[in-house]
């Protein structure tokens, strides 16, 4: 990616001194690392957003689930004093 933006540099007339040049290929390369990272770093906070999303609805479940769980109170026997 480099040559071809010092190709287009000098393609359109500006004037590209050695200090230009070099300052240029520095911020290059200074900027490829984030923003090869850039796509990995937004689809890691999209599962990040989502994950956060699924544990909000499971921690705002009710306790137990209607019908699920039944209380029968004992049957009282009769018991002959």
């Amino acid at each position: 990616m480099q040559p071809a933006i010092i190709t287009c540099a000098v393609w359109m007339g500006n004037p590209l001194s050695m200090t230009s040049m070099i300052l240029a290929l520095s911020m290059m390369d200074r900027i490829n690392w984030p923003l090869h990272m850039l796509p990995h770093f937004m689809r890691e906070v999209k599962e990040s957003a989502r994950a956060m999303t699924r544990i909000q609805k499971f921690f705002l479940l009710d306790e137990t689930q209607a019908g699920l769980v039944t209380t029968k109170e004992p049957a009282h026997e009769a018991s002959s004093i």
